[in-house]
């Protein structure tokens, strides 16, 4: 984000004070209305919020202090631009959220009017919630698939939400694609994810794997009849609009059932003993897990 914008922003802040009833002027045109209500904790100096976009730029943040009385509810009002996906991170210095073992705080995040972002402030030292988020640009706002096949991407970062109608072996790949290097992510929730370009929080992860393709993505993974999965694909040349991608049902699971096993897998649907390796055997040079 270039340093004129980032001015820009700054001057469309609204402050308000604490219990603020006071009328602030309306934001700008291609601007919307964030109302940010905040209880903090009995430690208000290690509480903090931050609204950052996809780059990962700060775009506004409330730091308390001390000053702050304890249990002490704050309003601010900014204005963000529209259709912009932006993240609302809230973190907790000491690491134990903002409820409930040192008072009862939460937070609400009012977008335009209405009630996008509710927390009860029961986490530890971070929470992340994605909001205003184009469809396909979030995992809130994931894009639902109703069916297997292969699919294409709007962004060069595409969210998807995926509820197996059989628990089995799925197969995700990008392998079809070129000139490309992509990423795939599973997750298995969305309200307070916390991620990153890496493994962090994901049910399941691949950088590479493509025979023949430097750079692709594929992975096989066992998921779970009607539970809620998040797919995120993204390409990170930047240069590979769409991004083709598909899932497939490959069948039941199969691999090492035996818990003595240090390959043991608990997921697994169909045993094959065959593929279990035991401890002072290669590849299990320390025993079972």
């Amino acid at each position: 984000m270039n340093n004129i914008y980032k001015q820009i922003l700054t001057l469309t802040i609204l402050l308000t004070s604490l219990f603020c009833g006071a009328q602030t002027p309306p934001c700008a045109q291609d601007f919307a209305e964030v109302i940010i209500e905040f209880k903090v904790d009995g430690f208000p100096e290690e509480n903090a919020w931050h609204i950052v976009d996809l780059n990962n730029d700060t775009l506004f943040s409330e730091i308390f202090t001390s000053a702050i009385p304890n249990d002490a509810l704050v309003l601010d009002t900014i204005c963000v631009p529209l259709n912009t996906c932006l993240n609302f991170i809230v973190t907790d210095a000491f690491a134990d959220g903002i409820c409930c073992e040192y008072g009862n705080g939460y937070y609400n995040l009012y977008y335009d009017g209405t009630l996008l972002v509710e927390s009860g402030g029961d986490f530890t030292d971070k929470e992340t919630t994605p909001f205003a988020c184009p469809v396909g640009q979030a995992c809130g706002s994931a894009i639902g698939l109703s069916q297997l096949g292969t699919f294409a991407s709007n962004y060069e970062e595409n969210w998807y939400l995926f509820s197996p109608s059989a628990t089995g072996e799925y197969a995700i790949s990008t392998c079809d694609e070129s000139n490309c290097n992509t990423k795939i992510w599973i997750y298995n929730y969305c309200t307070g994810l916390d991620y990153d370009d890496g493994p962090t929080g994901a049910w399941n992860y691949a950088e590479s794997g493509c025979l023949n393709a430097n750079g692709l993505a594929t992975m096989n993974t066992v998921l779970f009849e009607d539970k809620d999965y998040y797919i995120r694909i993204k390409d990170e040349t930047g240069n590979c609009l769409p991004i083709h991608w598909s899932i497939e049902f490959l069948g039941a699971s199969t691999g090492c059932a035996d818990p003595t096993a240090c390959n043991y897998d608990p997921n697994v649907q169909i045993n094959d003993s065959a593929s279990c390796v035991y401890e002072g055997e290669n590849g299990c040079p320390t025993g079972p897990d």
